[in-house]
């Protein structure tokens, strides 16, 4: 079983983007909806591209898949988010993602003050990025109004429920990493 970090040794992920399309679309109009999506980020990655200057970058395509949380709110501009990814492999990777996705989102639902779930898990695209493709088997995010709120949550008793649940998931390899980020 793989053993959780805190970021991978001797890093840390300063930016995270996300870019979220509508659906997936089948071929032939997947590459048109691709190309749509690589024009639109065009201006946006010229300007990024020179301050990441340095960075290790990657990317990857990943269905989104958001659960309830007990009492729904807008998110408040500034937030913190927990982003957990789990590189994988697993040996049966349907048992492992049906094991996770039916399990942890509603412990997840019981961490004090959460605001938002979702669990995300790869998609195979065609796409021109000027990144280094990432293969990670599922990620996570959970997003609460603070880092107070956050390290609550990671000390209550649901953090031992989680960790329990984990032991449970089907055999994997692969480094699982934690990043806490702040939004503003």
């Amino acid at each position: 079983m793989a053993t959780p970090l805190i970021g991978p040794p001797g890093a840390a992920m300063n930016v995270c983007l996300f870019l979220i399309a509508r659906g997936v679309v089948p071929r032939p109009a997947a590459r048109a909806e691709i190309a749509a999506l690589e024009a639109a980020c065009d201006g946006a990655l010229r300007a990024l591209v020179p301050l990441l200057a340095g960075a290790e970058v990657t990317q990857q395509a990943m269905l989104a898949r958001p659960f309830p949380v007990p009492a729904p709110q807008p998110l408040p501009d500034e937030h913190c988010t927990y982003l957990v990814a789990y590189d994988g492999p697993a040996e049966d990777v349907t048992s492992w993602l049906g094991h996770y996705i039916a399990h942890h989102p509603p412990i997840m639902a019981r961490f004090p003050a959460i605001r938002a779930i979702e669990i995300y898990t790869r998609l195979d695209v065609a796409a021109a990025l000027p990144f280094p493709r990432a293969d990670c088997m599922q990620r996570n995010k959970v997003v609460f109004d603070s880092p107070a709120a956050l390290t609550a949550a990671l000390n209550s008793p649901v953090r031992i429920e989680m960790r329990a649940d984990y032991a449970q998931l089907p055999k994997f390899s692969g480094a699982v990493t934690h990043f806490p980020m702040l939004r503003a």
